[in-house]
């Protein structure tokens, strides 16, 4: 399953944590599902981004529309920092999509949407970002208040400390990021909607319920055949290099 977030009151949040504090390479990936393409601009997916102290690091949105955008901040604030933002809108309603940003420092920042890239700078890429306070949220962005915040469903949100390939990116459209890079996924949140909090499967970082998202269905992914079970590192270049491992198994959360 998954969380529906209404536009207004629901998010979830995971305390600041040093394992949260990415100051080099970076991959984040979510889950979306919009049932309308009007917004607030610059709803917040998938974000460490807050404006109160000066406390922006990483985000990955929506905007107003129908794009996606990312930002990675160097020193807690907007000016400084490096955005991207897709030319055109991605995204359709009643469609689930994989989005990613990824980040390496000095070098490149990238947002990709089922594995293709919509946005791409290699230029004037910041050296490092910024190691903040803010909690970690997701269906949220910037503030505390009831704005900025995601109207559909996310599922599947998930943090490396690494600049995932372009093949592990590809795999994460069928695959659970438990089976990509395991050794670099910081914390993973599947969203099933069974339990409060959300449980982080990886460092136990759970993501405590902001009023009360809904469950929502996820379309299938490709999981672990043992959940639970301790993986050898999986860097995968292609899907096919990961069916083997997972016996082709097809799970519902």
């Amino acid at each position: 399953m998954a969380r529906d977030f209404d536009g207004n009151s629901e998010a979830l949040e995971a305390a600041d944590n040093s394992i949260f504090d990415i100051t080099g390479a970076l991959t984040m990936h979510a889950r979306i599902r919009r049932t309308t393409l009007v917004s607030a601009a610059g709803e917040g997916i998938l974000a460490k981004y807050k404006s109160s102290g000066t406390q922006r690091s990483y985000l990955i949105y929506y905007t107003a529309t129908g794009e996606m955008g990312a930002v990675v901040s160097p020193d807690g604030s907007f000016g400084a920092a490096n955005t991207l933002l897709s030319t055109t809108a991605p995204i359709a309603v009643n469609r689930w999509y994989s989005v990613v940003a990824r980040f390496n420092p000095s070098t490149q920042f990238q947002l990709l949407v089922d594995g293709a890239s919509v946005d791409n700078d290699t230029t004037s890429i910041i050296s490092s970002i910024h190691n903040g306070t803010a909690p970690l949220w997701i269906g949220k962005q910037l503030t505390d208040t009831n704005t900025l915040k995601f109207d559909g469903a996310i599922a599947e949100c998930a943090i490396w400390d690494s600049f995932l390939t372009t093949g592990e990116i590809a795999a994460l459209v069928d695959y659970s990021p438990l089976l990509i890079r395991p050794s670099s996924l910081v914390e993973y949140w599947p969203l099933i909607g069974r339990t409060s909090p959300e449980i982080g499967l990886v460092n136990g970082l759970n993501a405590a319920l902001i009023a009360s998202p809904s469950v929502f269905p996820h379309p299938r992914v490709i999981y672990p055949a043992q959940t639970g079970v301790a993986f050898s590192v999986v860097t995968a270049v292609a899907a096919n290099s990961i069916y083997p491992l997972i016996r082709r198994r097809r799970r519902r959360h």
